[in-house]
């Protein structure tokens, strides 16, 4: 919500403008939970680089508001040669929305494969775990936006919102972290093994039918 607040005051508040800064929000989340999936099961501790990814999710927060004057004084200077071909507008909006926040989205994209893997370390049903943390940050991202939106952008106004949410980044990772080191569990290779081998095992029971 304050991304798109704030890149509204850039391209301006049109349909165009909206799609494209959500386009570039999504497209960094789904590289990021790509990248972040296939890396997750080499990590021993993926509970420590779920709280270092929302560290740098702050800071790159914190950075966004002088990122955003940088583009808009480059997109006063583009835009009156290039007002009238909607493509290159269009292209220049997406290359610009993406030197902000992508590296922001791609550390967000991250941090749910991170935490679902972290959790299956220490699940005795994956499938359970899996589902809550799937619904607890689905309601997050719902409570965020009203949040945002609703209260704090119209009471305290927009760098005030941006503090908060850096802060509350900066607070999840502290935890993140504290919980790594005091909530002892196995390794994440043998926890891996031991969870392929349970599988293998189940497999191993369906009874299999011959065709004749």
């Amino acid at each position: 919500m304050l991304w798109l607040r704030q890149l509204g005051l850039v391209f301006g508040v049109t349909v165009y403008a909206a799609s494209t800064v959500w386009a570039s929000f999504m497209a960094g989340l789904a590289l990021g939970s790509l990248m972040a999936g296939r890396l997750a099961d080499r990590l021993r501790r993926p509970l420590v680089w779920f709280g270092v990814a929302e560290a740098l999710i702050a800071v790159t927060a914190l950075l966004t508001p002088s990122a955003l004057m940088w583009i808009q004084g480059i997109y006063a200077a583009f835009h009156p040669s290039v007002s009238h071909t909607w493509p290159v507008m269009t292209l220049a909006r997406v290359a610009m929305t993406l030197a902000v926040l992508f590296v922001p989205t791609l550390l967000m994209g991250a941090t749910l494969p991170l935490i679902v893997k972290s959790s299956l370390l220490r699940a005795a049903d994956p499938g359970h775990r899996i589902a809550l943390l799937y619904a607890t940050n689905t309601a997050g991202a719902i409570a965020g936006t009203l949040v945002a939106g609703l209260y704090l952008i119209p009471n305290f106004g927009m760098r005030a919102a941006s503090l908060a949410a850096a802060a509350s980044n900066l607070s999840v990772a502290v935890a993140a972290v504290a919980a790594s080191f005091l909530w002892r569990g196995e390794p994440a290779a043998t926890a891996t093994e031991r969870l392929l081998a349970a599988a293998a095992r189940d497999a191993a029971r369906i009874p299999k039918f011959g065709i004749r």
